[in-house]
């Protein structure tokens, strides 16, 4: 996992910043593994030859979903921690009226960077305010109630 989420993160960073993500992944990876091993002593070892392959017909694909599900998880978490992409305003898919937090920024400057094809190919990023029709915004309301301002 530790692997995993160091090239996840397609940058150099230190190990600290990806410790949550990979022990996360980690601890996920071990309880699907002790979840699939009771699934197959517990569930499928009474059934018939018919319903046992029938359960691991269904079990296996599923156990499979999970892992990949498990690993693309750790991936997103420790590109978010280390490009630090974070916070997010909700809003921003939906609306133009939103005021860009920082994580909104670097993420939209490193979408606008992705776009590059050529190495004299020079992109510059610049935000302005939305646009005023009548939109009241607060600033501080959001941060100050989910307890981060």
């Amino acid at each position: 996992m530790g692997l995993l989420a160091r090239v996840g993160a397609c940058r150099r960073s230190g190990r600290r910043k990806l410790y949550g993500a990979t022990l996360g992944g980690a601890w996920a990876w071990q309880l699907l593994q002790w979840g699939g091993s009771y699934y197959v002593d517990h569930v499928l070892r009474g059934a018939t030859a018919t319903y046992g392959m029938f359960g691991i017909v269904l079990g296996l694909p599923a156990w499979l979903y999970l892992g990949a599900l498990i690993s693309l998880t750790t991936a997103e978490v420790s590109s978010v921690r280390v490009m630090r992409l974070w916070p997010r305003s909700l809003l921003t898919p939906f609306t133009d009226q939103v005021l860009l937090g920082p994580g909104d920024r670097r993420a939209y400057r490193s979408y606008a960077e992705t776009e590059t094809f050529k190495g004299f190919q020079k992109v510059r990023v610049r935000f302005e305010p939305p646009p005023d029709s009548g939109w009241i915004g607060c600033r501080g309301v959001v941060p100050l109630a989910l307890g981060l301002g």
